[in-house]
């Protein structure tokens, strides 16, 4: 028994192995499950898997100066010419309902629809991180009132100025802006005393690729901490090939980074979220992925 148990035990942490670097295809939550079913010590095991997952995935340091540079970036986005046509967009948007459903809201606005008409309960509880404007969540409002659902849509957004018009200009009892970094979520919402501890849908429309790579763990942390088990992450993000022409041309926001479908599955693994769906438009892509529970 002794030897079958120790056979178990290298078999699992050969899985692991593979697993983190990329070899097998499968969410950690199969992993884990391995793990349960044979080893007595599995808690030692799901310990060693986020350890060299969190080591070889992500970077450690947050330099110094991240806050100061955070402030000068949220300042400069809110003295661009960017700022305002988005602030326009979404006074269409409350006034026409679904009006800038073309182009890339098109996509986006067609897998939140999705979302929120396949998930259940009565009552649903949406978190937008990064809501810009506010167009999206204008749009994912309108979506479950049509899908006859009650519930929330909550947002966190970087830029003070456009929080500051969100708050003046649509209110309505079932939205909520919130200004701070998205990456610290969580504890930007547990200021807030009224926020849920869950959300049954977190999405992030355009912003993954403005996440600097030492605050990915920090994001992955707090999407996994408010995220129900089972619920829904969504992720619009430019293809590489778009975003690498962001890059060369230069002038875009303090950071542009390139997003790798690979890297993402990865990196959702550890947190035990799986891929549901890829999509691929012409210079966009989208992202499902499920937290398992």
């Amino acid at each position: 028994m002794r030897a079958v148990r120790h056979s178990a035990h290298l078999g699992a942490r050969l899985y692991c192995t593979n697993l983190l670097h990329g070899k097998l295809r499968l969410g950690l939550a199969t992993f884990l499950a391995l793990c349960f079913l044979l080893h007595p010590r599995s808690s030692q095991l799901i310990g060693f898997s986020k350890y060299r997952c969190r080591r070889e995935l992500f970077e450690d340091a947050t330099p110094r100066d991240y806050n100061d540079t955070l402030l000068k970036e949220s300042r400069a986005y809110g003295a661009s010419s960017k700022f305002v046509n988005k602030i326009n967009e979404a006074d269409r948007e409350w006034v026409e309902p679904f009006s800038t459903l073309q182009g890339r809201f098109r996509e986006i606005h067609t897998h939140t629809k999705w979302v929120i008409e396949s998930t259940k309960g009565e009552e649903i509880f949406v978190l937008e991180l990064g809501f810009g404007a506010g167009t999206n969540m204008l749009v994912v409002l309108q979506q479950m009132r049509r899908a006859h659902r009650g519930g929330h849509v909550w947002g966190v957004e970087l830029t003070q100025g456009w929080v500051e018009h969100a708050k003046m200009k649509f209110k309505h009892p079932a939205l909520h802006f919130v200004q701070g970094d998205v990456t610290d979520a969580r504890n930007v919402l547990r200021r807030e005393h009224a926020a849920p501890h869950k959300f049954d849908f977190i999405f992030l429309a355009d912003v993954w690729e403005h996440i600097p790579s030492y605050r990915l763990l920090h994001l992955w942390e707090s999407i996994s901490l408010l995220l129900q088990p089972g619920g829904t992450l969504y992720i619009h993000v430019p293809n590489e090939e778009k975003q690498k022409e962001e890059q060369r041309r230069g002038g875009g926001q303090f950071f542009e980074e390139v997003v790798r479908l690979d890297d993402i599955r990865k990196q959702a693994s550890c947190f035990g979220l799986i891929f549901t769906h890829v999509s691929h438009e012409p210079e966009y892509d989208s992202y499902l992925l499920k937290l398992l529970g």
